[in-house]
């Protein structure tokens, strides 16, 4: 049975979390399964944390360069990323 309808009736249906083997054979999911795998999760975020829970992202407008020294982000100058590090982004938000 697919990784997906297992979740969904699991975790929506019965309220119960993944095992560790579930969750990365949902990781290993093929690219153009994203926007499925991420519709099942905002369903899961809503139904056990309600609306009022909202998910953010970070923009990397300097990769590797941040002078901070989060801990949880890779982002900061002090951890070591295997990315490269860039300067500023010139996009504007």
């Amino acid at each position: 049975m697919d990784i997906l309808t297992v979740a969904r009736d699991q975790v929506l249906d019965r309220g119960e979390g993944l095992t560790a083997e579930q969750a990365l054979e949902c990781l290993r999911l093929p690219d153009e399964r994203l926007p499925e795998l991420l519709a099942l999760a905002h369903e899961v975020r809503v139904k056990w944390c309600g609306p009022e829970v909202e998910v953010e992202g970070i923009v990397s407008i300097k990769t590797g360069g941040c002078p901070e020294d989060c801990h949880f982000c890779s982002q900061s100058g002090t951890f070591d990323s295997p990315y490269a590090r860039r300067g500023w982004t010139s996009r504007r938000w």
